[in-house]
């Protein structure tokens, strides 16, 4: 099951697969029963995974759609409402990004979107 979520995770840096493994992922991030064993079971993966998205090489389109997946897991969207714990997993990822990839970070897409998240938190 690992190797299978690393692969998903990991085609999140190719444009050709990036929305499709977005919306399986969000099949299983959001599932209500599956959530709570799938989160704690990619969180290190997809950090691993936005460091490899937010080198200057990547191409943009995958950024922007790493950006639209994360924010789709802090606020929902029209089909899937997000948990607290979806919010939680969210912002600990981009925390832990920023933190071990700082260079990365701050030259990336999501410091507006760590703002407002860190801003819904207080």
């Amino acid at each position: 099951m690992i190797k299978m979520k690393s692969h998903f995770l990991i085609s999140l840096c190719y444009r050709d697969f990036s929305q499709t493994t977005i919306r399986i992922l969000q099949k299983f991030m959001f599932h209500p029963v599956l959530q709570s064993s799938v989160l704690p079971d990619c969180q290190s993966i997809l950090i691993k995974t936005l460091s490899l998205i937010y080198q200057s090489e990547t191409d943009s389109y995958c950024k922007d759609n790493a950006k639209e997946f994360l924010e789709t897991l802090h606020s929902g969207d029209e089909e899937q409402q997000s948990t607290d714990l979806l919010k939680d997993f969210m912002y600990h990822v981009i925390k832990a990004f920023a933190k071990e990839n700082q260079e990365a970070y701050l030259s990336s897409n999501l410091i507006d979107l760590m703002n407002y998240v860190v801003e819904q938190r207080r």
